[in-house]
């Protein structure tokens, strides 16, 4: 429990202005400034990059809008690069780092408009080179099993700074993966791998070679759980090894290190550019939503059913699932209708193929919320100086090519200019502006389907001076050091939509700041007249003459901490229920509203936990609003 100052408002909102075309935080950019803290050790986990077991850090770079410091519950984007679970350079490409050109700019670009956002790297380390298939393909799994294992505990981390550091990172409880190439199949995995009998159990995850059998009289599953630990890495793993030759062994080599135990690494939806799934059973209903780009003509990954070429030897490993089948059977399971309404039209300043209905049927499939399919040119047909160009799998990849080049010219033992050229069979016209652009394009598709998921769909609302706003307390939240926050809900009775208003000042030097929807109002006109009894009477007049103004009560009151980091929706999306658990708080009351914010149902409950029933409810997302130790918190919730 701690003490804070709290501003409560007791009059009535006589009107408030805002244009349409208002910035609308975690959609469009709401700062420009982003800061970035550096190789955060979220966890540590056995590696077997040096051939050897030896224990990594697992390391994230963290980037936050400056100055953004009065949002405290930031939903969270992680993105994950590619590299073909190799490192850059030793892959044969300029790219696999946190630090790639594309991730970083992903990253600034979630920050700008509010996310924390979190470029992560994971555990490298397989046998591509191997002229067993087998060993190629057991050794790329379990690749993609460490790497999944490394971001279920980067999410446990941020959780556990929430409710062990007292969130200094200022998040909440809302997190989307995306990733590009190689991510794009981590985070494909992350959306649907959780059963390990019935999806990692399949006749194409077992090894079945003669080599294995000889060794061990039976075919052996890639992946083994009490060898590399479960799907969350919260327990050990052990390889029994024989050191002295005797044929039994007689010392264990540890392969998983548990981290951040009793956290949750749930997330409420992923995307990706270029990934594909091993095997499309693993896709069922209830699933988090799955946002998906990808070249139509992609040689590497396939665009529906198909093989998976590893660049750097051109040797198959396993028959994946790419985008379009990802995604029409994500549409076909309902796991994706929070995406419905999203336009497939983006400005397509590279190849001026923005129209994605036009692109899915020269691909030959429907138009599909979920899905943009790239089409970039065909490659030139005459050889360079390197050979044939390839499709452009990665167009929003870019790096220095003359740092590169020379590096990896050293490091394969390549005759100078080798690697630099071979760099550019893929991506022929490579440049910053380029993968710029590209970058527009992605944020352009993906940052609405983050939003939806992660905030609820958006509803067009035009504000105006004609019309009265009742204004009552609404829920204090993020207290740090004598400063206050309160919001205020108003019932805009033109729209039936409810908005959040927020004042922000330091209880002992008040200076006034004015929130509407995350978003700082122009407050420069904003009248403070302090009152006898040391309270103040608010009065914020904007450019058409409409005003806000409250008679704020200063006050001191205990509250509980933690309450968002201590509650939970489960499932989410559900078919016929959801659970709510405030834990060791109590839930008084609940209100189930609409997306156009008609109330539904209402529930007195007076428990920590709730069962919400579908019942007559049709599919499609709600707003939950919770009234907890007389706080006031919404959260979205998705009906199948």
């Amino acid at each position: 429990m701690k003490k804070s100052y709290i501003l409560i408002a007791s009059a009535l909102i006589m009107g408030l202005s805002m244009t349409s075309q208002a910035q609308t935080r975690y959609l469009d950019d709401v700062g420009t400034d982003v800061s970035v803290i550096q190789n955060i050790v979220y966890g540590q986990n056995v590696g077997i990059i040096t051939q050897s077991p030896v224990l990594e850090d697992l390391k994230m770079d963290i980037y936050h809008l400056e100055g953004d410091d009065t949002t405290m519950n930031k939903p969270v984007v992680i993105m994950l690069h590619t590299g073909s679970f190799l490192p850059a350079i030793a892959n044969g490409q300029a790219t696999g780092d946190k630090t790639d050109n594309a991730i970083v700019e992903m990253c600034e670009r979630f920050a700008k408009k509010g996310y924390l956002a979190i470029a992560l790297n994971y555990r490298l380390g397989w046998n591509p080179v191997s002229t067993s298939e087998d060993v190629r393909r057991s050794t790329l799994i379990q690749a993609a099993y460490r790497s999944l294992q490394d971001v279920k505990t980067a999410v446990r981390f941020l959780r556990k700074s929430v409710s062990d550091e007292e969130n200094p990172y200022g998040i909440g409880d809302e997190f989307a993966v995306g990733g590009y190439g190689t991510g794009g199949y981590i985070s494909l995995s992350l959306a649907t791998l959780n059963d390990y009998e019935s999806e990692l159990l399949m006749p194409k995850f077992i090894d079945s070679s003669a080599e294995t059998i000889a060794i061990y009289g039976q075919p052996v599953p890639y992946i083994i759980p009490s060898i590399l630990g479960n799907f969350e890495a919260t327990d050990s793993g052990f390889m029994e090894v024989d050191t002295n030759g005797d044929g039994t062994p007689d010392t264990q080599v540890p392969l998983c290190i548990p981290n951040h135990v009793g956290f949750s690494s749930e997330v409420n939806m992923v995307f990706n550019a270029g990934g594909a799934l091993p095997d499309i059973s693993w896709l069922n209903a209830g699933e988090v939503p799955i946002a998906s780009m990808q070249n139509i003509n992609d040689a590497d990954a396939p665009y529906a059913e198909g093989n998976v070429i590893v660049p750097t030897t051109g040797e198959f490993v396993i028959t994946a699932f790419g985008s379009q089948s990802v995604q029409e059977k994500a549409d076909s399971l309902a796991n994706n209708v929070i995406f419905d309404g999203l336009t497939t039209m983006l400005n397509d300043a590279v190849y001026g193929n923005g129209n994605g209905a036009d692109n899915a049927a020269i691909a030959g499939h429907e138009d599909l919320n979920g899905l943009f399919g790239i089409i970039s040119p065909a490659p030139s047909t005459e050889p360079t100086v390197c050979g044939f160009q390839a499709e452009q799998n990665s167009p929003w990849d870019w790096w220095n090519n003359e740092t590169y080049g020379p590096i990896a010219d050293g490091y394969q033992g390549t005759p100078t200019g080798t690697m630099g050229c071979l760099a550019l069979l893929g991506n022929p016209d490579m440049s910053e502006d380029k993968g710029k652009a590209m970058a527009d394009m992605m944020s352009d598709f993906f940052t609405p389907r983050v939003y939806a998921a992660l905030i609820g769909t958006p509803v067009p609302i035009t504000y105006g001076c004609t019309f009265e706003n009742s204004c009552n307390f609404n829920e204090e939240a993020n207290f740090n050091d004598g400063s206050c926050i309160a919001l205020f809900e108003l019932n805009i009775t033109v729209t039936g939509v409810n908005e959040i208003l927020m004042a922000t000042t330091d209880a002992v030097n008040p200076t006034f700041k004015w929130y509407f929807n995350g978003m700082l109002l122009d407050a420069s006109g904003a009248d403070y007249t302090p009152t006898e009894n040391g309270n103040y009477i608010l009065k914020v007049t904007n450019e058409d003459g409409c005003t806000v103004s409250a008679n704020a009560v200063v006050s001191s009151v205990s509250l509980t901490e933690n309450i968002l980091d201590r509650l939970s929706i489960y499932p989410n999306p559900a078919i016929g229920f959801v659970t709510v658990n405030a834990q060791e708080n109590t839930i008084s009351s609940a209100k189930i509203f609409s997306i156009e914010g008609k109330l539904l149902k209402q529930y007195t409950v007076n428990e920590s936990v709730l069962t919400i029933y579908k019942d007559e409810l049709s599919e499609g997302l709600y707003f939950i609003e919770l009234k907890i130790n007389n706080q006031t918190i919404k959260k979205s919730v998705v009906f199948n």
